[in-house]
């Protein structure tokens, strides 16, 4: 019945044109629970690529917070910037919110549409100069690219990290320095932090989050394109006499578990 149903509603001329399970759980809901229970699931995952991560995170997902509320936020948020030696001594956010239809609305800016609402966000760090003086920089306009990820990256960890759920991104390590980067994974590897058993996926080409201090050899895996097969993904458990004391860094690098290219020119 299944296989009938995606050839009716998900295939034109051949090719697949509606993904499956959002047919199914739209149009078929009474046959299959478990199919419905996995779509309910997906629907939840948040999934960022490498030039797509939302810079105010926090409140494109909770508007209704109380100043009170944002306030601890932004403290949480620069007592971790703080750990993370960026520069950074202070956060600061303003929202102003605008009927859709006004006339004061400016006409290009980063907004979030909640409902007949258009919130306009702005987010302000504070660095020191040399005489201890905190100076305002915009951080979409003033700060680099590597500082807004990180502190959109801080601010969808805490997000799940509050929640629980997953969190999946691509290319995590995208204009970001590897000490920095160890320590927002280390946030998820962490039971002051993770509190209900939230969790990241990522992808990435930073070798230094290899350390086997910082992931197990059950929470790594390699992709590996070939020629006959397509793109392979196999963890590092499933190695024979990988254990976790392994550097799995150098093993990675010597070639032991693939999935590295060999460049020349």
């Amino acid at each position: 019945i299944l296989h009938k149903i995606r050839e009716f509603e998900c295939i034109a001329f051949d090719k697949q044109v509606r993904t499956f399970l959002s047919c199914f759980a739209t149009k078929y809901k009474g046959i299959n629970k478990d199919l419905l229970d996995a779509f309910a699931e997906i629907k939840e995952l948040e999934i960022y690529g490498t030039y797509d991560l939302p810079l105010y995170s926090l409140f494109r997902h909770d508007q209704h917070k109380s100043s009170e509320e944002i306030d601890a936020y932004l403290q949480t948020l620069t007592s971790l910037l703080g750990k993370l030696d960026i520069g950074i001594s202070n956060l600061t956010y303003d929202a102003h919110i605008f009927d859709s239809n006004s006339d004061d609305l400016p006409f290009f800016r980063s907004s979030l549409f909640n409902n007949e609402e258009v919130v306009l966000s702005s987010i302000s760090t504070y660095r020191q100069d040399i005489n201890g003086n905190e100076v305002e920089f915009k951080l979409n306009k003033e700060e680099s690219l590597g500082t807004q990820r990180i502190l959109s990256l801080l601010m969808l960890s805490l997000l799940v990290l509050e929640k629980g759920g997953v969190l999946i991104i691509d290319e995590v390590d995208h204009t970001i320095h590897p000490t920095v980067l160890v320590e927002i994974v280390r946030l998820f590897k962490s039971k002051r932090y993770n509190t209900n058993n939230a969790q990241l996926i990522f992808t990435a080409y930073d070798t230094d989050l290899l350390d086997s201090e910082l992931l197990r050899s059950s929470e790594i895996a390699i992709i590996n394109k070939t020629i006959n097969n397509g793109t392979e993904i196999y963890r590092i458990v499933d190695f024979d006499g990988i254990k976790n004391s392994v550097n799995f860094r150098r093993e990675y690098i010597n070639g032991t578990f693939g999935g590295i290219p060999s460049p020349y020119i």
